[in-house]
């Protein structure tokens, strides 16, 4: 039968406790307690180890060996006991990872129990029936004990500063005691970072910045040097401008410029989600506010961007509620997730956006007064791209690369006449359809586009451009790899403003083939460009 023998350690030297086998006890121990063969009953082993004071973990974990292989006992008791084991050991190891220091305090205001965190705090294990007065100042006891249960307060302790919490523990309904969270006002400040620092590898981060604005005009040239200055402060922004102007390229561009770079940037189209959508993404939601997959609840947008910037493009678009939630916001800097009850303090800048009159909005009642100035403390203006025609061109080379020295100069031309109602996104797109179909959209071309201004100075019905107009549209088709009948050369003819007649068309087409730059097939062949004709139109890009 296996035995289980007990050493520990008394005031006056080293007891041995054993079933019947002395002869197992080092010689150096005097005082031994033999108790025979008999079994002894859990619940008197137990008492036992409490007794002397061996309650540590190497004991237990012998006396959990010791129910399953010796003692018979009953099954309830047995359970309790390795349940209750479990959560001790469960309890300890988080207590221990923790980088917070918990000190319990029983009824008798004595400390009972304190993590690795708070030993360091004490320099030491806490000495028996010790007390916080033993360790902290009265000052800093009396914050702690006067203190509202989970309310924090701030003590200073060997020159740190802690954010300090007090909890109370209750056995049913009497109260024994209460435990201490310690938080090093330092701590706090690294977990913020650490936090932020997940935020930007979810990919919360600006990209780009204002070297990135491609410009030659002088009035972009002055919004950039006033966001720039704007960028050095912590003052809301709005910015307005018509829709493809480049706001959000802006606003990130606000944020790497300012101190705040180093933490998130959120950005959040306004019109893009329902009132209650909108409003839980951006503030929120506690625990079981809704019910489904959410119900543990979501941290906002607000709070994501702590010590960042969140961007609120459409901010014209934002229901009247939304509205007084977004003015409590800006007026306190603090939010409310939905269904909860707590206040939460964030510190974000906000850079608002929209492509509409916001004070004629207020003057129709749709968009709030007080918000409207809450918002527009440093307005920015971005003008239209018809209002810098010097960019056009640049931004066309960086959007075609290698390929824009394939443009020619009445394509050139069309490009900077015209209006851009879409702004940088349009001539973004017309660069694509350029890089797809070697020519620019149709719409640059359309009879009738008021957008188009006249090009003086070139001679669009002079023999030498139509020709070139004609090798230019059988080049494109090259590419998309059909070729054009005279009908239809003569239809996107007319799309690029120029009206010539079907004969005058025969004659320059025949021409063309005399020298050798086109192929005329029958029926449906219709006609394409040669090689000399692709060489000729390189060499003749005007």
């Amino acid at each position: 039968m296996k035995k289980i023998e007990i050493i520990y350690n008394t005031r006056t030297g080293t007891d041995a406790i054993t079933f019947h086998e002395r002869q197992l006890v080092p010689p150096f121990i005097t005082n031994v307690l033999d108790c025979s063969y008999r079994e002894i009953s859990f619940d008197s082993l137990l008492q036992l180890t409490n007794r002397i004071h061996l309650n540590n973990e190497v004991i237990e974990s012998r006396l959990i060996k010791y129910l399953s292989e010796i003692v018979t006992c009953e099954n309830d008791m047995q359970a309790h006991f390795v349940d209750n084991y479990i959560k001790s050991q469960i309890i300890d190891r988080i207590l221990g990872s923790s980088p917070f220091a918990f000190i319990t305090i029983d009824s008798r205001e004595r400390i009972v129990f304190t993590n690795e965190p708070a030993n360091r705090i004490l320099h030491g294990s806490p000495t028996l029936r010790s007390s916080l007065k033993d360790y902290f100042d009265a000052e800093a006891v009396r914050q702690i004990q006067g203190s509202a249960p989970a309310e924090e307060h701030v003590i200073t302790h060997e020159g740190i500063n802690y954010l300090v919490s007090r909890y109370p523990l209750y056995l049913r309904d009497l109260n024994i005691g209460y435990y201490i969270k310690m938080i090093d006002a330092g701590k706090i400040r690294d977990i913020e970072s650490t936090v932020s620092r997940k935020i930007h590898d979810k990919g919360l981060f600006a990209k780009h910045r204002f070297s990135d604005i491609i410009h030659q005009s002088r009035v972009m040239d002055e919004c950039i040097q006033t966001a720039e200055r704007a960028a050095e402060t912590n003052h809301t922004l709005l910015l307005t401008g018509e829709s493809g102007t480049g706001k959000e390229l802006f606003a990130q561009s606000i944020h790497n410029a300012s101190h705040r770079s180093s933490n998130p940037f959120v950005a959040i189209n306004c019109s893009a989600l329902p009132e209650s959508l909108l409003e839980s993404e951006l503030f929120g939601y506690d625990p079981n506010s809704f019910t489904g997959p959410g119900k543990r609840g979501k941290t906002g947008l607000f709070e994501q961007a702590n010590h960042g910037t969140i961007f609120l493009d459409e901010i014209a678009d934002i229901s009247p509620k939304m509205q007084s939630s977004l003015l409590r916001m800006l007026q306190e800097r603090q939010i409310m997730r939905i269904g909860g009850d707590k206040i939460i303090d964030v510190d974000v800048r906000v850079i608002a956006a929209t492509n509409r009159d916001l004070q004629a909005l207020v003057s129709a009642g749709s968009f709030r007064n007080d918000l409207y100035y809450r918002l527009n403390v440093i307005p920015i203006w971005i003008p239209p791209l018809r209002n810098r025609r010097e960019d056009i061109l640049p931004l066309f080379q960086e959007f075609l690369g290698s390929k824009y020295e394939n443009i020619r100069a009445r394509q050139k031309e069309a490009l900077k006449q015209y209006d851009w109602p879409g702004n940088v996104r349009e001539l973004e797109n017309a660069s694509i359809y350029f890089t797809t179909f070697g020519t620019l959209p149709p719409t640059l071309f359309q009879p009738g586009n008021h957008r188009l201004r006249h090009v003086s100075s070139v001679d669009l019905n002079s023999d030498r451009h139509i020709r070139a107009e004609i090798l230019d549209l059988l080049y494109a088709c090259q590419n998309t790899r059909h070729a054009l009948g005279r009908t239809s050369i003569l239809n996107q003819l007319r799309d690029r403003d120029i009206l010539i007649s079907d004969g005058r068309l025969r004659n320059i087409l025949d021409g063309l083939k005399q020298d050798g730059y086109i192929t005329i097939g029958r029926g449906r062949q219709g006609t394409t460009i040669t090689s000399a004709g692709a060489e000729w139109l390189h060499r003749n890009p005007s």
